[in-house]
């Protein structure tokens, strides 16, 4: 089960980095915010 925390926990941490960072906005897909969500993970 710590596998899949991590994963969550790494999420929220990216989606509130992205936040804080003005990466993501009010008109971008899903895609485009698993895209940024990974690319922010993968760096970290």
């Amino acid at each position: 089960m710590n596998g899949s925390w991590d994963v969550i926990s790494k999420s929220e941490y990216a989606t509130a980095k992205l936040i804080d960072n003005n990466i993501l906005e009010s008109n971008d897909t899903v895609n485009d915010c698993i895209n940024a969500m990974l690319k922010v993970i993968s760096d970290n």
